[in-house]
C-alpha cells in the first residue's frame, strides 16, 4: 500500500509562505481597531453635548442643569481614562474584541519583551486626544490662532504621535497604519492652501472629528481587507491550494 507523500499536498514554496501570510493577516485584524473608533466617536458626541448644554446652562442662569451637564461630563471623562488605560477598561475591550473573531481562532506575533520598559505607546494616542485637542480649542478661543486653522494645528502633534505609535509598535500594526497620518497631513496642507474642505456654523465641530475619525476608518478598512485576503491565502494554503504569485 502506497503511503500518501505529505509534499504532494503542502509543496515547500506553500509551507514557506504560510508563516508570511499568518503574519500578514495577525498585523491586519482591524475590526477592533474600528470598534474603538466607533465609541470614540459616539464618545465624542455625548461629550460635546454634555459640553455645550454646561455653557448654554451657564449662561443662562440655570444652575441645576449646569451641575448636572458638568456631572455628565465628568462621567464622560472618567470612563474614557478607564477605558484607555490597558489594564482597566483596555482588558475589558479585549476580552470583548476576541469574541469578533472567534470563528477564526487565536493568532499572536512573537515579539520581544522588554523588562521595566512600559509600553508608553498605548497611553500617547489616547492622551494627544484627550489633551491636545480640547487645548488647541482653548488657545483658539484665546485668539492664538484661527480657529479654521484648527485641523492643521492639531496635525503638528497628531501626525508625530500617529508616527511614533507606528514605530513603537511596528511589529504588531500594519505598514497601512501609515495611511492615517499621511492623510492627515494632506488634510492638513489643502486647508492651509484654501481648499474648500471645511466645515463652518454648527457643523464646524466636524473639521477635527471628521478627519480624525475619518481617516482612521479608512485605514482601518484597508487593513481588513488585506487581513481578510491573507486570510483567504492561508486557507488556500492549507487546503492545499498551491502558492499563487
Amino acid at each position: 500500500m502506497k503511503t500518501a507523500d505529505p509534499d504532494e499536498h503542502f509543496p515547500a514554496k506553500s509551507i514557506k509562505e504560510i508563516p508570511k501570510w499568518t503574519r500578514r493577516y495577525a498585523r491586519n485584524r482591524t475590526l477592533p481597531f474600528l470598534l474603538s473608533l466607533v465609541l470614540f466617536l459616539v464618545w465624542a458626541f455625548l461629550a460635546r453635548t454634555g459640553a455645550k448644554l454646561a455653557i448654554e446652562s451657564f449662561r443662562a442662569g440655570n444652575i441645576v442643569e449646569f451641575y448636572f451637564a458638568m456631572a455628565v461630563v465628568a462621567v464622560l471623562v472618567s470612563f474614557l481614562i478607564w477605558f484607555i488605560v490597558p489594564g482597566w477598561g483596555g482588558r475589558w475591550f479585549q476580552k470583548l474584541t476576541k469574541r469578533i473573531y472567534n470563528d477564526h481562532g487565536n493568532v499572536l506575533l512573537s515579539v520581544r519583551a522588554e523588562r521595566g520598559n512600559p509600553n508608553w505607546s498605548r497611553y500617547l494616542l489616547p492622551g494627544v486626544f484627550l489633551l491636545g485637542v480640547p487645548t488647541s480649542v482653548v488657545l483658539t478661543r484665546f485668539g492664538f490662532f484661527p480657529y479654521d486653522y484648527l485641523q492643521p494645528v492639531s496635525a503638528l502633534y497628531v501626525v508625530p504621535a500617529l508616527i511614533f505609535t507606528y514605530a513603537s509598535e511596528r511589529s504588531t500594526l500594519s505598514p497601512f497604519f501609515l495611511l492615517w497620518p499621511i492623510l492627515y497631513s494632506i488634510h492638513a496642507i489643502l486647508v492651509v492652501a484654501g481648499a474648500p474642505i471645511q466645515f463652518a456654523g454648527r457643523w464646524s465641530f466636524l473639521n477635527i472629528l471628521a478627519p480624525t475619525i475619518g481617516y482612521g476608518v479608512l485605514t482601518g478598512a484597508v487593513g481588513y481587507l488585506v487581513g481578510q485576503y491573507s486570510l483567504k491565502r492561508l486557507r488556500d494554503l492549507a487546503s492545499g491550494g498551491g502558492s499563487k504569485p
